[in-house]
């Protein structure tokens, strides 16, 4: 794979250094990649996936209507992983991030959250996406921040009628909260479970399937998601995994009429419309 970037210095240490990590080549000539099936072009706006028209990038800004203004209690996921008596600082682990917005819900909720993504490009976008929003340039780069127009001086069902108090420099403050309670490690789940030096709080297990819809990514960007992301082949080893991690809950997020995560039965199951919350309580 190559990655193209522009011929500013800044753009072309970062790019290289992306490039070692993913053994990629660097090229700075959009001609160099007019022959490639897809290839990674890191600009100004971050780092993204492109193959013809379709563009996939990691990016946290876009999901600030989903953290803010109350929106954060109606996701359906924290039904799953909210238990009484938690700790005050819960540790999660995320064994199959992809793109990390299911990691970045859990943090916005509270947790530290550990996310790991065995695919390096893959990786290589959700790292880009989690340094922007940590530097605070999530909404200015990513376009998000032109989504704040419309906030001012009109009603919206952003944050009700008290929307236009949100300046943008508070929402990057938000955002980069919550990304602040995130790490990443590139690598094969299974492993890096085996391998924790604190004992989680919970595990969340989001394994691709056939069919699968990542939340947040449009059909198209789903069709270059899954070039690189395929279905989950070591079920078992992942699931134990995740039980000699010795967690006090394990939630694994499967299809509204998948079989269960490598057909083990969870002590219950949380329904929503087209997705499952497998929980085992440990």
């Amino acid at each position: 794979m190559k990655i193209l970037t522009g011929q500013e210095q800044f753009l072309k240490v970062r790019a290289s250094a992306i490039a070692g990590l993913i053994q990629a080549d660097l090229v700075t000539d959009i001609e160099a990649v007019s022959g490639e099936d897809r290839y990674l072009r890191l600009d100004m706006n971050g780092l993204s996936l492109v193959q013809g028209k379709m563009e996939l990038r990691g990016d946290f800004g876009q999901m600030h209507r989903r953290v803010l203004g109350g929106h954060l209690q109606h996701e359906k996921l924290l039904r799953a992983v909210r238990w009484k008596g938690m700790p005050d600082d819960p540790i999660a682990v995320d064994a199959t991030a992809g793109l990390g917005e299911d990691s970045f819900i859990l943090a916005a909720a509270g947790f530290h959250v550990i996310m790991c993504e065995y695919n390096p490009v893959i990786g290589a976008l959700l790292a880009d996406a989690l340094e922007r929003a940590q530097n605070g340039s999530s909404l200015s780069r990513s376009g998000g921040a032109n989504d704040l127009t419309g906030l001012r001086g009109q009603e919206t069902n952003f944050v009700g009628r008290h929307s236009d108090s949100f300046e943008t420099e508070q929402i990057e403050s938000r955002i980069r909260e919550i990304a602040n309670r995130m790490e990443l490690f590139t690598g094969n789940g299974i492993d890096i479970l085996a391998s924790l030096e604190k004992r989680p709080d919970l595990i969340y297990l989001d394994p691709m399937f056939p069919a699968k819809q990542k939340s947040g990514i449009s059909t198209k960007k789903l069709q270059l998601f899954q070039k690189l992301e395929t279905p989950c082949e070591a079920e078992e080893e992942l699931l134990r995994a995740a039980f000699e991690a010795r967690p006090q809950r394990i939630v694994v997020k499967r299809p509204i009429k998948g079989k269960p995560l490598a057909g083990r039965r969870p002590g219950y199951a949380i329904e929503c419309r087209n997705v499952r919350y497998d929980c085992y309580l440990l």
